[in-house]
């Protein structure tokens, strides 16, 4: 944590931007607090609905009327749990990945198809 910590400020600082303010415990090496707060998951923010007044995503994490747009982190998730969504987080990436696959598998078959039926129009 204290190595992401210090490369972010790296970045900042390059970057022109405001640096955060580091807790006590990460800028100064301190061992770790007994209790961490967790407040670092935008659940939520882009929420998965089936109904476009009701979120941003569908249940293939597709932005609403934007064909090709998707979303994929706990962002489209439209409750948060008790704890970390890295699984979650992941499981949602492996299948939008899948999805994608198959949709860039057919986008990819239909170029071929029109490659194929432009070059016999030509003969």
């Amino acid at each position: 944590m204290r190595r992401i910590a210090e490369l972010m400020i790296e970045q900042f600082t390059r970057m022109g931007i405001e640096s955060p303010a580091l807790e006590d415990w990460v800028r100064d090496g301190a061992m770790f607090p007994s209790t961490l707060r967790d407040v670092a998951h935008p659940t939520g923010t882009t929420r998965m609905a089936d109904d476009p007044s009701q979120g941003v995503v569908d249940a293939q994490c597709q932005v609403h009327n934007v064909d090709g747009l998707f979303v994929g982190g706990s962002s489209v998730f439209p409750t948060a749990g008790q704890s970390n969504p890295t699984q979650m987080i992941v499981a949602l990436a492996l299948r939008l990945a899948d999805l994608l696959k198959d949709r860039g598998s057919v986008v990819t078959q239909i170029g071929r198809q029109a490659e194929v039926a432009a070059a016999n129009t030509s003969d």
